[in-house]
């Protein structure tokens, strides 16, 4: 039997409205929570557009506030893609270290398919899971603090 224990942090998780509206930080990041359902690499240009990536997650404790804040952000029952996707082998999307921390469920990543090369979120244990990239979830774009900022800049210089 495999033991899990969640860290409880009721908002912890602050929204700092003058640097990253109406999104999750933590340390140098916002976690954006997006409701419309993307195929992975959808998902990822949307990231990008907004000056970040898919979500990578380095840690143990970044992983239960995503997971807790997608509880709230998503408010049903679903799962949602993360930044770890398979080339060769698992990697983040934007190009951090993936080997530090990861918290597969029992059995993934899974070897059954080549077609399952994208890994997501599960909402109810927050540990992660492979599918095919094609399908449609929702997703947590991870975006460095300092983007939001730079944009902000420049949209209110662009009126």
């Amino acid at each position: 039997m495999r033991f899990r224990s969640y860290l409880f942090i009721p908002f912890l998780v602050v929204s700092v409205f003058s640097s990253c509206p109406s999104s999750n930080t933590w340390k140098t990041k916002c976690y954006v929570f997006q409701t419309e359902k993307m195929e992975f690499s959808k998902a990822e240009t949307v990231c990008i557009k907004k000056g970040g990536h898919l979500a990578s997650i380095p840690d143990f404790f970044v992983n239960n506030v995503i997971g807790q804040a997608g509880k709230f952000a998503f408010q049903s029952v679903t799962d949602f893609w993360i930044g770890a996707s398979k080339k060769t082998s698992w990697e983040w999307t934007d190009g951090s270290n993936f080997p530090n921390f990861t918290d597969w469920a029992r059995g993934e990543p899974s070897r059954n398919g080549t077609e399952q090369n994208c890994a997501f979120m599960s909402y109810f244990n927050w540990d992660w899971k492979t599918e095919n990239c094609s399908n449609l979830k929702p997703f947590v774009c991870g975006i460095p603090i300092q983007s939001f900022k730079t944009s902000r800049i420049r949209s209110a210089r662009n009126r």
